[in-house]
């Protein structure tokens, strides 16, 4: 497997909460690659940021970046007025919306940015959630 031949202790989970979104949970047992990840990427959703190697990548590593975004933090939606379709990504990180914006421009791509305020609390996956403005 990939997590093998990182040198790390990696599986594939598919919980209850996880089979009811149709999604699978990676877990990795590797604590220099947890910091690895918290420096390229922020520590935490209210950290989350574009990591600069992608920042300044070519158009193709921007684009399989964002797709992979948007298969974990988004979703197609469809105008019930007109049919026409858009991708939308939610994140509680400014500075990953403001990114995310930078790297659709930086390839072409007109996208738009709307910011709502935070709920004080909610539930994820049954798990109680707080969020904050960041």
């Amino acid at each position: 497997s990939e997590f093998a031949r990182l040198g790390v202790l990696g599986r594939i989970v598919q919980s209850p909460s996880t089979r009811a979104l149709n999604g699978l949970r990676v877990v990795v047992d590797c604590v220099s690659l947890a910091a690895v990840l918290d420096e390229w990427c922020g520590h935490g959703a209210l950290n989350k940021k574009i990591p600069q190697s992608i920042e300044i990548a070519p158009e193709p590593v921007i684009r399989s970046f964002l797709r992979g975004l948007v298969d974990g933090d988004g979703c197609l939606r469809q105008n019930p007025r007109n049919g026409s379709q858009n991708y939308s990504v939610t994140t509680v990180s400014k500075r990953l919306a403001l990114g995310t914006l930078a790297l659709l421009h930086k390839i072409g791509i007109h996208a738009a940015l709307t910011m709502s305020p935070a709920r004080d609390s909610g539930f994820i996956r049954k798990k109680r959630i707080n969020s904050h403005d960041s």
